[in-house]
């Protein structure tokens, strides 16, 4: 069984030798048998977050003339998720 890398990879070939997608597929079906190959992306939940919206602000209305950087040391956490919190 290839991987879902080598598969695009294959794609990426062929569509640069001018191959559509389908045409592809269908080689790639005659040279490597049938399977069950799903290329479409999996669905994905969402990530937990690192961090509850309400600690940047509670800590920010607390003390508001913290800077980013000093709010991620105190929360554990980098300064883009500080930011994107605030």
């Amino acid at each position: 069984m290839m991987s879902k890398r080598d598969i695009r990879a294959i794609m990426l070939y062929e569509f640069k030798r001018d191959t559509n997608a389908a045409k592809t597929a269908q080689q790639i079906k005659e040279t490597f048998g049938r399977s069950n190959e799903d290329l479409g992306n999996e669905e994905r939940e969402r990530p937990e977050s690192v961090l509850d919206n309400d600690v940047p602000r509670e800590a920010v209305e607390a003390n508001p003339l913290t800077t980013v950087r000093e709010f991620a040391k105190d929360l554990n956490v980098s300064k883009s998720t500080v930011s994107r919190h605030l």
